[in-house]
């Protein structure tokens, strides 16, 4: 199991020069060339680099969760993590509406949380007919362990549903 953390994690780490590098060969080529065509087929390639990316950025998260390192337990806007993922799953052919309330702040790993969002959205991509529904908003706190009142973030989809009896 630990030649198998630090593989991911050297991997994913290696992994980060060459795409920097075919970021900055895209982004030179898109800057010296004006036509459409060009800048059609960058803005493709610098969004699958992006999704490339984020990969490598999450196999480095996994790595280092398996391994133990604690989280960090900063403040994190919610809706403005939710935003950036809403806006990098524009590829999804499904319709995806955003419902961000301003100003959800909570503590939490900033890396981790925007990894439990990208999985919900992609798994809701996989399930649902036509639509997704991202939701973040403040709830009032029904219990007193929560002085500071409740975050709610919401990925709802059209799909099917879990059957009953999957659901433990």
């Amino acid at each position: 199991m630990e030649r198998q953390r630090q593989f991911a994690a050297d991997a994913s780490h290696d992994l980060r020069t060459p795409i920097a590098a075919m970021r900055a060969e895209v982004e030179d080529a898109m800057l010296a060339s004006p036509e459409d065509t060009m800048n059609r087929t960058g803005r493709a390639v610098l969004s699958s680099l992006d999704r490339l990316e984020a990969i490598v950025s999450d196999l480095l998260t996994i790595a280092k969760m398996d391994a133990g390192t604690p989280a960090k337990n900063d403040p994190v806007n919610l809706a403005e993590l939710a935003s950036k993922e809403c806006r990098m799953h524009h590829h999804t052919t499904k319709r995806l509406r955003c419902r961000l309330e301003p100003d959800v702040v909570v503590l939490g790993d900033r890396q981790r949380l925007g990894r439990l969002l990208t999985n919900l959205i992609d798994n809701a991509d996989r399930h649902a007919e036509s639509t997704i529904t991202v939701t973040v908003q403040h709830a009032e706190p029904h219990d007193p362990g929560f002085p500071y009142g409740v975050a709610v973030l919401e990925v709802i989809d059209d799909g099917p549903g879990i059957e009953p009896d999957k659901r433990e």
